[in-house]
């Protein structure tokens, strides 16, 4: 330890890398924490299930009609390549052709997925 301060550095050094740590973790449960149990998850759960859904429809030669039930109420837009969900987005794989507008969809409704040649067409029923 040097006659200038050394103890006092040292200490200095170890407090500062104790508030960084703690603002760390901070900010790591400021993301986590929200979309691990909030609305951001529920979402997220949707948009893939749905994402999934298309790309087995897209995946089927023969044209078909799909039902979906949302059982709680959502924001949902589905265009070429992604699934919106509330504030999550998932591109999808699918190369059919579809245009579903933001709608809020209310809960217990039903998604008709219908798949007609290289079209795929959503409802609300």
């Amino acid at each position: 330890m040097n006659k200038r301060g050394g103890v006092l550095s040292d200490s200095a050094l170890e407090i500062g890398a104790g508030v960084l740590i703690v603002i760390i973790f901070l900010i790591f449960l400021n993301f986590v924490v929200p979309r691990a149990s909030g609305e951001g998850f529920k979402d997220e759960i949707i948009a893939k299930d749905i994402a999934l859904s298309i790309k087995a429809i897209s995946s089927i030669p023969e044209d078909m009609e799909l039902k979906y039930t949302i059982l709680r109420e959502v924001e949902l837009e589905i265009k070429n390549g992604f699934i919106q969900v509330g504030s999550v987005k998932i591109n999808t794989v699918s190369d059919l052709e579809v245009d579903f507008s933001k709608q809020t969809v209310s809960a217990n409704k039903q998604l008709l997925i219908a798949k007609r040649g290289n079209k795929l067409e959503v409802k609300v029923i």
